[in-house]
């Protein structure tokens, strides 16, 4: 999924990045929020909206966070049809 983002977006700086380092970034960042509770969490399910170019999609995530106050949260957007 990041991957191909990266490739429609087209910044060649993003495409130079090694694709076995955004592996492991994405690796670490998973491990460090599975355990994180200093804030709330919002997990966002982003394989299926689009945030820059879907007001839609940008309008339900923004409403969802502006009633988030504690806790771990996710975002699945599928349910909204």
């Amino acid at each position: 999924m990041l991957l191909s983002r990266i490739e429609n977006r087209g910044i060649p700086s993003e495409r130079a990045i090694d694709h076995d380092y955004l592996e492991r970034l994405n690796e670490v960042y998973s491990e460090f929020f599975l355990y994180y509770d200093g804030a709330p969490l919002l997990i966002v399910n982003a394989s299926e909206i689009d945030l820059v170019s879907g007001e839609r999609d940008y309008q339900h995530l923004v409403d969802y966070m502006l009633d988030i106050r504690s806790g771990r949260h996710y975002f699945n957007p599928t349910f909204f049809g």
